[in-house]
């Protein structure tokens, strides 16, 4: 089970950083957004 939160942390954080940067270039446009939303909502579910 700690191995699990570590995991969650971690994409967590690396979720963050995708997010600032592609704001900090604004580089998204809303469908790229809710592309990148949706992905990552895969992404986290599949670790569960």
């Amino acid at each position: 089970m700690e191995n699990f939160d570590l995991k969650q942390k971690l994409l967590l954080k690396t979720m963050q950083k995708d997010f600032d940067l592609a704001f900090e270039t604004k580089a998204l446009k809303n469908d790229e957004l809710i592309k990148m939303l949706k992905y990552f909502v895969m992404k986290f579910e599949s670790i569960r």
